[in-house]
């Protein structure tokens, strides 16, 4: 099941241990993408997904409070620091970034400096 551990504190995005998450620009529409080291899966804002980029299927997700919901998926092509290529992602209508990549196949470390 994957898992989204980051959350939100007021309008800052941190980590679920300690400090900021890094947060870099990224193509699939110029959005902020969000390094997620305590997530397992990749998410991406609902809007920024095309009806034809959905994959009809849906994933149950554990949030960091515990709480255990099934989101879309899509096949999307990202072009970002972190990662880039084609990524199976979680479709949430209101993410804490506009894309979130967490430890995933080919993610590059959540420290890269931007």
């Amino acid at each position: 099941m994957p898992v989204v551990a980051g959350h939100t504190v007021g309008n800052n995005v941190q980590f679920t241990h300690q400090g900021m998450a890094p947060i870099c620009r990224g193509r699939i529409n110029d959005v902020d993408v969000m390094r997620d080291s305590g997530s397992t899966s990749c998410v991406v804002r609902t809007d920024l997904v095309r009806e034809t980029q959905k994959t009809g299927t849906a994933f149950l997700c554990m949030l960091i409070d515990g709480t255990v919901k099934r989101y879309p998926t899509t096949i999307v092509e990202l072009d970002t620091p972190y990662l880039s290529g084609r990524v199976q992602a979680l479709c949430m209508d209101d993410p804490a970034h506009d894309v979130i990549i967490g430890n995933v196949p080919g993610a590059k470390d959540p420290q890269l400096n931007c």
